[in-house]
């Protein structure tokens, strides 16, 4: 091999193993750069409710209740046909009186009436033959004075009679106690074979079986609430119900710095239950969920 032979192949090598070398430092480079520490992702933004909740305690009760009594006086209950926790409609019969004594009036009254109506029947008569006889003067002027008399006297007797009648009439209507409204028995005072006086309750009526929750709020809280917020109420039983806030009343105890809101509460299926007609009268906490505006 000649000298120059032998200066390239040692220049090749050595540029060959320059080449490694370097592709050694940038592999070792590449391994020691760090790591992105982030990853930056595009989305687009959405808006979202939070609910806010509200702690609160009060009573559940009746919306509206209905005291049924009676107008009669002295009769004796015959048939109670409702018990506490029925539904009711409007009109229909609750409870009847024994009606034998106020039939038998009606009967005399329409009897009455029907004496009252033949005597002014009679009265009108001679008072017509008295008021043809008066231009012959057949008959003195006094005489004819009470025949026109006695005409309206037994006319008024007869209104007297119709209207002792419609009396009597009435009477028998009020033998049979009726439902004012829609809505489920809650008390039941009537018992068969008790007399009972004019005005005495007999029911005690939530009309429309509509419940409300009347919830004590302290006045820091109060702004809190608006008509319409929801809320979920657990019974002293166990029961969860839900309403709606109806009304806020307009003011605040001043002892207790609390406000009562009225919530209206979702009519329970069926009849209500010995747990629920309790819960009426006790207390129930709630959750109120609202929305922030």
């Amino acid at each position: 091999m000649t000298t120059h032979s032998m200066i390239r192949t040692a220049a090749a090598l050595a540029f060959l193993m320059a080449l490694a070398a370097c592709g050694d430092k940038a592999e070792e480079a590449k391994k020691a750069s760090p790591k992105p520490a982030l990853t930056v992702t595009t989305t687009t933004p959405t808006q979202t409710m939070l609910p806010v909740t509200l702690a609160a305690n009060g009573n559940l009760a009746a919306w509206q209740e209905a005291s049924v009594g009676t107008e009669t006086q002295g009769l004796r209950v015959s048939e109670v046909l409702v018990n506490v926790g029925d539904r009711v409609r409007r009109g229909q019969v609750l409870a009847r009186f024994a009606a034998e004594t106020v039939r038998a009036d009606a009967a005399q009254a329409t009897a009455g009436l029907a004496e009252a109506e033949a005597a002014a029947a009679e009265a009108a008569n001679n008072a017509a033959r008295a008021r043809t006889l008066q231009q012959t003067g057949a008959m003195s002027a006094s005489q004819i004075n009470q025949y026109i008399t006695a005409e309206a006297t037994a006319r008024a007797r007869v209104a007297a009679a119709r209207a002792q009648l419609q009396a009597q009439q009435a009477r028998v209507g009020q033998t049979a106690v009726h439902a004012p409204d829609d809505g489920i028995i809650s008390a039941r005072a009537a018992t068969v074979g008790a007399v009972v006086a004019p005005g005495t309750e007999l029911f005690r009526l939530i009309r429309k079986g509509r419940l409300e929750w009347r919830a004590e709020v302290t006045s820091a809280e109060l702004g809190r609430v608006t008509p319409g917020t929801r809320a979920i109420i657990t019974a002293p039983s166990g029961a969860r119900l839900e309403g709606r806030v109806r009304t806020i009343a307009p003011t605040v105890d001043p002892q207790s710095r609390v406000a009562l809101v009225y919530v209206d509460v979702n009519p329970l299926p069926g009849p209500l239950s010995g747990s629920a007609r309790a819960a009426c009268t006790r207390a129930a906490s709630s959750t109120w969920a609202r929305s922030p505006r």
